[in-house]
């Protein structure tokens, strides 16, 4: 599925954000919807956040109500993000991706609609919805300001590009992705990369990595003694 960006979103005000969060996880007192498959539900957040840094891409299920996949974000200023943090017990591992970037992989904020504007919406946009109630079928979101990205029933899954995830949320300061081994060198005799055709038979050696969308991202960590949301020094 290609979305065609159609402009350029404003600038964000001051009870706005340029960026979004995709969580890694949900606080325990709120489930999960249930098109995530159990395999996934088993998976703690940081290894959510692994996956997906290896993958590349980030899995969309179908929310409430609907049939049709999305990514989910907030758009959380940095005292709404720590009130999630603090107040509503958001895990602390997640990706934040430009508002604008959302908005050309054809995302947007969600629709919070009373149940009876919901029951007027055709089946296929019910997946940009909320219900919106407060009484006794009480149904009140509005803190988690969602937007989605749609994502292809048949491949529901978003492709993250190189330059799309400025900054990566974590829970632990020291934690990073298991490194794999994604490339092979040579190596000459004194340990220096050298043409494999290069005089003295240069070596082949295998080089563990970490996923590029790591090591171009800032990263961010949450303080829980301190409640502070702190930069970690790369």
């Amino acid at each position: 599925m290609t979305i065609q960006p159609s402009g350029v979103l404003g600038a964000a005000g001051p009870a706005q954000f340029e960026f979004l969060i995709h969580f890694c996880g949900r606080p325990s007192t709120a489930a999960l919807t249930p098109t995530v498959p159990q395999k996934i539900r088993d998976l703690q957040p940081w290894q959510r956040l692994h996956n997906i840094l290896w993958e590349g891409q980030i899995r969309g299920f179908a929310p409430f109500g609907s049939d049709s996949p999305m990514v989910c974000l907030s758009e959380s200023p940095l005292e709404h993000l720590r009130w999630l943090l603090a107040h509503r017990q958001w895990p602390p591992w997640g990706l934040l991706l430009r508002r604008q970037t959302v908005y050309d992989l054809g995302g947007g904020p969600v629709w919070y609609a009373r149940t009876e504007q919901l029951a007027m919406l055709p089946a296929e946009l019910r997946g940009w919805t909320v219900r919106f109630e407060a009484g006794s079928n009480r149904s009140d979101w509005l803190h988690e300001r969602e937007w989605r990205i749609p994502v292809p029933p048949d491949n529901p899954a978003l492709q993250l590009p190189p330059d799309s995830v400025p900054v990566i949320l974590v829970g632990d300061p020291q934690w990073q992705p298991t490194e794999m081994v994604r490339r092979t060198v040579f190596v000459d005799e004194f340990g220096m990369e050298a043409s494999p055709d290069q005089p003295g038979h240069p070596q082949p050696v295998e080089v563990p990595q970490l996923p590029y969308l790591w090591t171009a991202a800032e990263r961010w960590y949450w303080n829980q003694q301190s409640q502070e949301l702190l930069q970690i020094p790369c």
